[in-house]
């Protein structure tokens, strides 16, 4: 499969092929190179997390004034998970900084600007040393070489709705060749289940699992039987686990994804993205200040003053 190494050359292979499985860089995929505005998983989280209008703003292709941030230094989650999943790529975008020079010396800062120049990365030596502990500390898991060890990483998928009709893309972490089981590594502080079950709600893992089996299914004509997590702590010892999510899970992302497309559908077609200001929103305390209060009311906060003596502070406590 031969790499679209430009925008432009991925926009007209992918008008010319349609939907299907592209080989693409990351900044080219980001840069949404659909025959018309398309959507992500990431975006899906925006429109319905937040609201079509953010989703807007921060879109190249939608909005005229949008400007790239700068461009955030690579964490030691993001190179691990390059280190696993794209070893040779890894190479060719970072920059090791020899652990004998420091950035403050002469040296260092012709070495951080020869980097810049070939458009690479800079991380430490202690933190590549970091990153290869964890690709180690991984790769001792029976699952995880085996779910790594016949596909490709970062492949680009884009397909039509057939409901909306509008384009979808998602770039799986890892592609197995024959993909029944599908694999995504995420990086955090805690691979504790327990903890990455309060993840999924947070950051909507279960909309880009769905997405992602949608998404396979819509370019391949066979839904692989599950999508799984490779959870990895990013200090020692590093450990792993491997989760993925039940039917009920599931059900749901399925369902916020197609909420999410046909508000992206409307949009395009109306060109409205409504913000927060659509109505009148009635608002309550959160589930924790009614507690505090109803604690308050059981210890008699609430009844005449010379029946008890307390603040509310020091009754809150």
């Amino acid at each position: 499969m031969t790499q679209l190494t430009t925008l432009d050359a991925a926009r007209a292979a992918i008008s010319a092929g349609g939907s299907g499985i592209y080989d693409m860089p990351d900044d080219v995929y980001h840069a949404d190179p659909a025959p018309t505005p398309s959507l992500s998983a990431s975006g899906m989280k925006r429109i319905i997390g937040e609201c079509p209008a953010a989703f807007w703003w921060d879109n190249r292709r939608l909005n005229p004034g949008w400007k790239e941030e700068t461009t955030k230094a690579l964490s030691v989650g993001r190179a691990a998970h390059m280190w696993l999943l794209q070893g040779a790529e890894f190479e060719q975008r970072i920059a090791v900084m020899p652990a004998e020079l420091d950035l403050r010396s002469n040296a260092g800062k012709a070495f951080a600007a020869q980097a810049e120049g070939e458009g690479k990365t800079l991380i430490r030596a202690k933190e590549f040393e970091a990153v290869k502990a964890m690709r180690d500390a991984a790769m001792r898991s029976d699952l995880v070489r085996l779910a790594l060890s016949n596909g490709r990483a970062e492949q680009s998928l884009f397909w039509q709705d057939a409901e909306t009709g509008v384009w979808l893309r998602c770039r799986p972490d890892w592609l197995p060749t024959v993909p029944v089981h599908v694999p995504d590594f995420k990086t955090t502080t805690s691979a504790h289940p327990d903890d990455f079950r309060r993840a999924v709600q947070d950051y909507g893992y279960h909309i880009q699992a769905a997405h992602t089996l949608d998404g396979i299914e819509a370019v391949t004509g066979t839904r692989p039987d599950s999508f799984f997590f490779i959870v990895q702590e990013k200090a020692p010892p590093y450990l792993c686990s491997i989760c993925t999510l039940d039917d009920e899970a599931m059900m749901w992302g399925e369902r916020l994804a197609r909420r999410a497309i046909r508000l992206f559908a409307r949009c395009l077609e109306t060109g409205h993205w409504p913000g927060y200001d659509g109505g009148i929103s009635t608002v309550g305390l959160p589930a924790y200040a009614l507690k505090t209060l109803e604690g308050l009311e059981a210890l008699g906060f609430f009844d005449a003053p010379e029946q008890k003596d307390m603040s509310y502070e020091r009754a809150a406590e």
